[in-house]
This record gives structure tokens, C-alpha cells and sequence, in this order.
């Protein structure tokens, strides 16, 4: 870990090194109870998934952090020697597998000694190859995933129509964008169909896992489009946030110190910064906690809804938050 890591980055971390304890035990264990043969479901199902989880996770903890996407990007020369540890190592994984493959015995001791070195190795290589391929990447990903602040006068201001919202005297109601969230939804079950396909098929163990991210996400979908009313209400006293579109869904405007859009290739959202908001993270659940914890690292703030699922015009929406902010908040 490096010294210029924020909190979120380091509990990554925390985080991988669990994964690779809890590995570590559950391989102890299936030796000790003879699961660790040649042609048990374990090693031919279970093994090359959690060797898969565990090559994206360490790839992800080392190259997704918020410190690797604003660092520069690496020198040719050492991007070529990545390249060629990374080579070297997959040669050697694959090398060691076919000398070894059919003079050790059929029982744990023999998956053991021809599985642990191979793993351990095809680990390394994978961080290697992603270090190298990230001097071709490393440009694009702070283009494509660091959020940029946009202007109050947006680019759609001049020419988007002004979507007709719901009001009662000082209260306005913006509503959810049905189609916009139909949309994402059916992209991310085209990434899922991709990767499945590639990557997945065949193995039980990890489609067994694919399916249940496959229930979460659509769990997490559903409650957006199936909850009721708006999706943002600006009133005199508070913002609140419905749908579980944020992770804080009420803030008075007392609290709330500036508005602004921000925006990648991907997304658009509205970032609400706040007075404390340590104080806000300390006080939710352990999930919420990390989750604005990244928000805060990324955005500067815990409090980010996205603006692209809701139905208005995005400068209309940060010019009349900002205004209820400069009226009814605490200067």
C-alpha cells in the first residue's frame, strides 16, 4: 500500500488480504477432508473459480483504486517488462502443470503439490499483465471513471425541453426517468450475458455465484423502479432523496454546503457536499459506510444522486437546488 491512499483504499486492501486468509483455509480444509483430488468437483469447479475471484480482485485492488487512476501513467520500458514478467509467469504455471500433471499421485498431496505453485504464480502474472496493459489503459480509465465537474449551463440546456414537473406551493417533485433506468438495466444484462458466455459458462461454482449478483442487481433495479412517488423532492427545509437513488435520503438544507454536477463518459450525477460528513459515515450500517466512504474519495462527498435517472433538464436541477441551498441554508 501506498502512503498517498485514502481510507477506502486501504480497506480494499484490508479486504483482499481476508479473501486471501479465508482461501487460505477453506484449501486447508478441503485437503484435510480429501476434496483435493484430481477429478473432484472441487478442484475441477470450485478451485479455478476462487483462482478467478481472486486474480480479478487482486488486479482490482491494485489497478481500480482512486491512487492508480490519478497516478501518471507508466514508462514504456517498464511496461514492457511487465509484460515479459507476466509472460514468464503463465509460461511457468503452464509448464509446471504439464511436467507435473501425470507423475503426481491422485490424492490431495499430489493436487496440492501441482495446484499451489500454479495459482500462487498465475496470480503474479495477472498483476504483472494488468501493470502492463495499464501503460495502453491507464489514459482512458481517468477519462472514463474520474468524475469531472460540469458547468451550471450544461450542454443539454439550450436545447432539452423543460419536462413538466409536479409543485405545491414551495415544494417541487421531480420524477423517476423510466427509461433511462430501463435502459441501464437492460446494458448491464448484456454485460452480464457477455461475461457469462466467456468466462462463466460451464462452471457451476461461478455461475451459481453469477446468478446470485444477477438477483441482487435486479433486487437493487426493482426497488428503484417499483418504489413510490418522486424520485427527488426540493422543499423549503430539506432535500429528500426516494427510491433508494442516494445513500442518504433526507438532509436539511442546513446541512448541505454546495451543489454541483459531475460527470464521467459513463454517468451524470448530483453531488451534494456536506458540513460533516465523517459524522454521516460514522452513523450508518457497515455496507452504507464503505459505500460512502468510496463516494466521498471519488466525488467529495457521501451524498451522490445520479442525475441521469431523473426527469428534468440537469442545469434547471442544479441551478434550483443551489438556489433553495443560497435561500433556506446556513451560510
Amino acid at each position: 500500500m501506498s502512503a498517498n491512499q485514502g481510507p477506502g483504499d486501504k480497506l480494499r486492501w484490508r479486504y483482499l488480504y481476508a479473501a486471501y486468509g479465508v482461501t487460505a483455509v477453506v484449501v486447508i480444509f478441503a485437503i484435510w477432508r480429501g476434496w483435493f483430488t484430481q477429478n473432484s468437483i472441487f478442484t475441477t469447479e470450485v478451485a479455478p473459480a476462487i483462482t478467478l475471484m481472486l486474480l480479478f480482485a487482486t488486479i482490482l485492488v491494485r489497478g481500480g483504486s482512486l491512487a492508480a487512476l490519478r497516478a501518471p501513467p507508466i514508462p514504456l520500458r517498464r511496461a514492457v517488462m511487465d509484460l515479459f514478467k507476466g509472460i514468464a509467469c503463465y509460461a511457468f504455471a503452464l509448464g509446471w502443470i504439464a511436467a507435473l500433471a501425470r507423475r503426481v499421485p491422485n490424492n490431495y498431496v499430489g493436487v496440492t503439490m501441482l495446484a499451489a505453485p500454479a495459482v500462487v504464480v498465475i496470480l503474479w502474472g495477472g498483476v504483472y499483465i494488468w501493470r502492463a496493459l495499464r501503460f495502453v489503459t491507464g489514459r482512458f480509465q481517468r477519462v472514463l471513471l474520474i468524475p469531472q465537474t460540469v458547468a451550471a449551463r450544461s450542454p443539454d440546456h439550450e436545447t432539452a425541453q423543460q419536462v413538466r414537473v409536479s409543485t405545491a406551493s414551495d415544494r417541487i417533485e421531480i420524477p423517476l426517468n423510466y427509461f433511462i433506468l430501463i435502459l441501464t438495466f437492460g446494458i448491464f444484462l448484456l454485460v452480464y450475458a457477455a461475461w457469462y458466455w466467456l468466462m462463466v459458462r460451464g462452471n457451476v461454482f461461478l455461475t451459481t455465484l453469477g446468478v446470485a449478483g444477477l438477483i441482487f442487481i435486479s433486487y437493487s433495479f426493482g426497488r428503484i423502479a417499483l418504489g413510490r412517488g418522486p424520485a427527488l423532492v426540493i422543499t423549503s427545509s430539506r432535500l429528500l432523496v426516494r427510491r433508494h437513488l442516494a445513500l442518504i435520503s433526507d438532509l436539511p438544507w442546513s446541512e448541505i454546503t454546495t451543489v454541483e454536477l459531475k460527470s464521467t463518459r459513463f454517468f451524470v450525477c448530483l453531488v451534494i457536499a456536506v458540513r460533516n460528513p465523517e459524522r454521516l459515515i460514522e452513523n450508518a450500517g457497515a455496507y452504507r459506510r464503505w459505500a460512502m466512504r468510496q463516494n466521498l474519495e471519488r466525488f467529495g462527498s457521501p451524498m451522490v444522486v445520479s442525475a441521469m435517472l431523473l426527469k428534468c433538464d440537469r442545469a434547471w436541477l442544479m441551478q434550483t437546488t443551489t438556489a433553495y441551498r443560497d435561500r433556506y441554508g446556513t451560510p
